[in-house]
């Protein structure tokens, strides 16, 4: 049986040095990202409902490394936009998963 996760504002590659909590766990955002993905599908069957509210990646991220981290997430995953015009998610990015 699927299980329905919610989760909000993950901002999967920002700097974590500019995070108030994230600054005193990690040291970059590539292994916050790891750490981050492992999380998630430690908890998330691939059968899964998992909706996103909020930002799902910073507005500096590209194309490529949202397609890259999101291919690895496990679920199945719809995202509701935040109030931030950056939260939106790349229309590419949500038709294909």
């Amino acid at each position: 049986m699927s299980k329905l996760h919610f989760v909000g504002d993950i901002n999967f590659s920002c700097d974590p040095s500019l995070e108030l909590i994230r600054k005193d766990i990690w040291d970059d955002s590539d292994s916050m990202n790891e750490d981050l993905v492992s999380n998630w599908n430690e908890n998330v069957a691939d059968n899964d409902i998992v909706i996103v509210i909020g930002t799902f990646f910073n507005f500096t991220s590209s194309i490529e490394e949202k397609r890259e981290i999101y291919s690895r997430l496990k679920g199945r995953i719809s995202h509701v936009q935040g109030l931030a015009p950056y939260s939106k998610m790349d229309d590419e990015l949500v038709i294909t998963y």
